[in-house]
């Protein structure tokens, strides 16, 4: 987390969980391939990547938690997964 000058990232195939706070406040971070594998991303695992634009769920991704895409200012698109069987929101 709070990788200010990480701009992408490709992860390994075989990766099946992205973590809590994982890609927190990476700033720079503008473009991530997810890996086809996974099938669960934490809450806030992108929050405050404010240069995200784009992110592709792949059909194997189940869930994910609350806050997950949370001050993603500059996200336009969005592709959920057709799997997907939990979104988990924090209501205020």
């Amino acid at each position: 987390s709070s990788c200010h000058s990480l701009k992408s990232i490709n992860l390994p195939s075989s990766i099946v969980g992205i973590g809590s706070s994982v890609f927190e406040f990476c700033t720079s971070l503008s473009s991530i391939e997810l890996p086809s594998a996974l099938v669960t991303l934490g809450a806030k695992a992108f929050r405050g990547c404010k240069s995200l634009r784009k992110i592709e769920m792949p059909d194997s991704l189940r869930g994910f938690g609350s806050g997950a895409f949370e001050e993603c200012l500059s996200l336009e698109k969005c592709v959920l997964s057709k799997n997907i069987e939990k979104i988990t929101i924090n209501l205020k």
